[in-house]
């Protein structure tokens, strides 16, 4: 016969994913849930002990490096509401700078342009329902669609 489990056993189980490369290859970034909710890390490429870069009671998804710079954007959202914002984490300072600020509105992470200055994302800040394509400058925080229509 087989060993039983409990439901805690599987409430307990840890996890970590979506790695992500500095761009000199020496460290991976990802998220793991050991502190019950995920965060974000950073370990170096050859081994060592991860270094906890993020402590939120909310959850953090979708960690990219950017190309050039020692910087990760990620998505948060408040309390398990669902309408992710995006954020910019500078490795060396530690410091934190919100890219979006619509509580209201979703925010999906689309890519970083080559030279590292800008980003792309989906959100449906224009009417609540539909995503439409934006380009961010990293810098500035400057915005504009690029694209608009229907759904997602």
């Amino acid at each position: 016969m087989g060993k039983s489990y409990r439901i805690e056993d599987f409430l307990e189980t840890k996890s970590a994913g979506s790695p992500t490369f500095s761009p000199d290859g020496n460290s991976i970034a990802f998220l793991s849930n050991v502190t019950g909710t995920q965060q974000l890390y950073v370990v170096p490429r050859t081994g060592g002990e991860p270094v906890q870069l993020t402590a939120y009671d909310d959850s953090v998804h979708m960690p990219v490096f950017s190309p050039v710079e020692n910087e990760i954007v990620f998505s948060k959202a408040e309390g398990g509401n669902e309408k992710t914002q995006m954020y910019l984490f500078d490795v060396e300072t530690k410091s934190v700078r919100a890219l979006t600020r619509k509580p209201e509105s979703v925010h999906h992470f689309g890519g970083w342009s080559l030279d590292g200055k800008q980003i792309t994302y989906a959100s449906n800040e224009r009417n609540g329902t539909d995503f439409d394509v934006h380009v961010m400058n990293v810098e500035t925080g400057e915005s504009r669609m690029i694209f608009g229509d229907h759904g997602w």
